[in-house]
């Protein structure tokens, strides 16, 4: 039984390696990318006007039912 108990140690210890390993390349990942992720998203933000598209909100009812 203590061979068994030695197996699912090593595996929990290998799982917890890789999920330690892939936090720290999600980290990383994060880092380098995040200042290109900020700068699409304000460019979005600049080109889209949202709410204010012609045709949406009270002009067409709003809802779904009514329209």
């Amino acid at each position: 039984m203590s061979t068994s108990n030695d197996l699912r140690v090593r595996e929990l210890n290998r799982l917890k390696l890789a999920l330690a390993t892939f936090a720290l390349r999600l980290n990383a990942f994060e880092e380098r990318t995040h200042g290109v992720l900020r700068s699409i998203d304000r460019s979005r933000d600049d080109k889209l006007p949202g709410h204010e598209l012609p045709g949406h909100g009270a002009e067409r009812g709003g809802t779904l039912a009514s329209q």
